[in-house]
């Protein structure tokens, strides 16, 4: 571990109100090399130390614990330092959707079991958190520099954009059942949403929409990378499971190791009036009957496309596939992340898939894209306009 010798230094705390195992965890780490570590009953007992010694890199903590569990002491965490202080959880909570979670907001998750195996797990870790950071670190600089080049950083915007261009359009796809509208506002010239509309064949249409992890140039570039996965996965296997497992496939081979992707997956049937769909995305699909009741339609099992690969569970990633029948009138409405986490100016809270929800219910009589303009209009003046993040927000309705 040739990286865990330039880190002996850095401020290490561990925390577990198991008195053993973060004794445990200490003393292997001392005898590994590690200089500067504190050990914590709980998360708020962790909060106090650092608040102490003003000095933190990296925080090992349990999951279940008294008084300030793992996930508020994570929260709290990241909402102080961001990215800026490494965290591996510890848990014995090892269900694929806990997994899932934590991994979206800490470094590293690692399943309690035996000692000997945290023990051999933690080293592993540490090391693997500091070289991503350290590599993170590496990009960043290499970002700032390209910025500052102005002249060809515009050069490269533009290129990229331009190659963006089918995405920014839907094909041109015409149906006599389906009414399918969209709304797109990127944050940046170039963004990381990416939604498509594709014909199958003469009675089947493929909805895509999903979320690439970054912005700017690498998203990009991992755009580019991702439109002819998608492509070639759709076309290439006609059942929703089949083409997410295809390009879950194709992108855990050519995305870089921290890089993934959300995928909402749907096939519209014109003649069944069904619709066959795979929802591996942040959010769920929201399905308003015309009788004004709301669903919330939600199969994933993943969530992070391009991340889990056999050696990593086990055995072959396997999607759900589920399929329903539309009624005249029945909405259904896909969107990305950048709505539901977009924040108020005024109070700071996130506008919510609770909101649009709301919107919906008190509308559901008006027809898809009235609904949608209804939707935007209240989000636009919950955010007073000052969005972040892209904004995507697709609708289908049988009529």
């Amino acid at each position: 571990m040739q990286l865990l010798e330039k880190i002996f230094d850095k401020y290490i705390y561990v925390v577990d109100d198991s008195e053993v195992i973060r004794t445990v965890i200490a003393n292997c780490l001392k005898e590994k090399g590690f200089t500067q570590l504190i050990t914590c009953e709980n998360g708020k007992d962790a909060l106090t130390k650092i608040e102490k010694f003003q000095k933190v890199d990296m925080v090992i903590t349990d999951f279940d614990m008294p008084e300030m569990n793992g996930e508020a002491l994570v929260n709290a965490l990241r909402e102080k330092f961001g990215d800026e202080v490494l965290i591996i959880v510890l848990s014995a909570q090892g269900s694929k959707q806990k997994i899932v979670e934590m991994m979206r907001k800490a470094d590293d998750y690692i399943i309690k079991d035996e000692i000997d195996l945290i023990k051999s797990d933690i080293f592993f870790a540490i090391e693997k958190c500091f070289m991503n950071y350290q590599l993170r670190k590496e990009n960043e600089r290499l970002l700032a520099e390209l910025k500052e080049r102005d002249k060809r950083m515009k050069m490269e915007l533009e290129t990229a954009q331009s190659l963006l261009a089918e995405f920014k359009e839907l094909k041109n796809v015409q149906s006599s059942v389906f009414k399918i509208a969209y709304y797109n506002k990127m944050s940046n010239i170039i963004g990381g949403d990416f939604f498509t509309l594709r014909r199958i064949d003469k009675d089947r249409i493929g909805v895509l929409l999903g979320d690439i992890s970054g912005h700017g140039i690498p998203a990009a570039l991992l755009m580019l990378v991702f439109r002819n996965a998608v492509i070639e996965s759709i076309e290439n296997n006609p059942s929703p499971d089949k083409a997410m497992a295809d390009l879950n496939t194709k992108l855990s081979s050519i995305f870089p190791e921290t890089k993934y992707a959300t995928v909402s997956y749907l096939v519209l049937d014109e003649t069944k009036h069904s619709v066959l769909y795979t929802n591996e995305f942040q959010n769920p699909i929201v399905l308003l009957k015309s009788s004004g009741e709301l669903l919330e339609l939600d199969n994933g099992k993943y969530k992070l496309i391009g991340i889990y690969t056999k050696e990593l569970l086990g055995e072959e990633p396997e999607f759900s596939v589920d399929e329903f029948v539309l009624e005249k009138g029945d909405k259904l409405f896909l969107f990305t992340d950048g709505i539901i986490e977009a924040t108020s100016p005024e109070s700071g809270e996130q506008y919510g898939i609770e909101r649009i929800e709301e919107v919906m219910k008190k509308n559901y009589k008006q027809n898809m894209p009235t609904i949608l303009k209804m939707v935007l209009q209240d989000f636009y003046n919950y955010t007073k306009q000052m969005v972040s993040d892209d904004v995507t927000i697709f609708g289908i309705e049988l009529f």
